[in-house]
């Protein structure tokens, strides 16, 4: 589903999730022209692409506790300083352009009852960066939608302001369309090895440690090497590569092996790349999109995650219905659902 509303995405300067400098959506830009612009952490990538947005950066003003880790690592806050480009004053924002403004926290305080107000058939709504942040809810209760991607809200828009599920927009066709790699590999994601190795999803973990978790693995698939910037805090890295070799590995992964029970998000980028997903019983998002037959529940270990692939890879016709299941979910909560939820939200803001 193509977005149909005129859509501006917001960024405080020192978020590195996205691209590091302000632009105007132009039609000629491509999925690759996109994730060349992420560096490490490709969360969102899919999101700018869906909603064919507007992208601005505005000055830091809110700092919330995960942007303070982020600026404690080292080199951090130098490399967004050196970096960041076309920042604009939210005050000089011209949103009566837009039918919708989404931002990456509720980064509009304390000027957002005064936008609502001169503003008044534009839908403003924010993105939780990092769900454990409650503290910040006391900003986006004054924003029009809370975009929940914990799932704790409602499905359906009944009124104006309310909190309301969200997963994060997918453009499946466009962005397998990037690489043309065959499916034979198992992709497991950093978080999976940790639970393996040590029961803890963000474990500290070494690529010697995985290494030799995976050779002692009973499975002839063969599995994706992990990459050092997945174990790295936020994922923080000062350049491109590793986003463009995320999506190599989803590409060429027929499994993507993502167990720990997290919001999930990274199942959705392996779904809109055509991989089979294994994720977690206790994980909403999982639930959503997977199929019974792919959710570890109680004490698994890698053994039932590995018994799983050998029976999936001994029967095709039992692997393309649940991939077929897979898609079709996929489809209803990432393609069809985030456009639907803004549309109904935007006819009861200008009603």
């Amino acid at each position: 589903m193509e977005s149909t509303l005129k859509t501006l995405y917001l960024k405080q300067a020192h978020d590195s999730t996205g691209p590091f400098q302000s632009y105007a959506w132009d039609d000629s830009i491509t999925a690759m022209d996109m994730l060349q612009q992420f560096f490490g952490k490709t969360y969102q990538f899919e999101t700018l692409l869906y909603y064919k947005c507007d992208f601005i950066i505005i000055p830091t003003k809110q700092n919330s506790p995960w942007l303070q880790t982020k600026l404690s690592i080292d080199g951090y806050k130098k490399h967004i300083d050196e970096n960041v480009k076309h920042v604009i004053e939210l005050t000089k924002i011209d949103y009566g352009k837009y039918d919708v403004v989404i931002t990456h926290d509720p980064i509009l305080h304390p000027y957002i009852q005064q936008l609502k107000e001169t503003y008044k058939s534009t839908l403003f709504c924010y993105i939780m960066a990092e769900h454990s942040s409650w503290q910040m809810h006391q900003f986006g209760f004054e924003y029009d939608l809370w975009l929940d991607h914990t799932l704790n809200a409602s499905d359906d828009i009944i009124r104006l302001p309310q909190a309301v599920n969200y997963v994060f927009p997918r453009v499946p066709n466009l962005v397998s369309s990037m690489f043309n790699y065959p499916k034979s590999t198992v992709f497991i994601d950093y978080r999976s090895y940790g639970h393996f190795l040590s029961g803890i999803m963000d474990a500290k973990l070494t690529t010697q440690q995985i290494t030799e978790f995976n050779n002692e693995l009973d499975i002839e698939v063969p599995i994706e090497s992990i990459s050092e910037t997945s174990l790295k805090p936020y994922m923080f890295a000062t350049d491109s590569d590793d986003s463009i070799a995320y999506y190599e590995k989803l590409s060429r992964a027929k499994y993507f092996v993502t167990i720990a029970n997290r919001v999930g998000q990274a199942s959705c980028d392996a779904a809109s790349m055509g991989c089979l997903v294994i994720g977690n019983a206790e994980s909403k998002l999982h639930n959503l999109i997977c199929h019974k037959d792919c959710l570890m529940s109680g004490e698994f270990t890698h053994k039932d995650v590995t018994a799983l692939i050998k029976k999936l890879e001994s029967d095709n016709e039992y692997y393309n219905t649940i991939l077929k299941y897979q898609t079709e979910q996929l489809n209803k909560w990432g393609v069809e659902h985030p456009q639907n939820i803004l549309k109904e939200a935007w006819k009861i803001k200008t009603s």
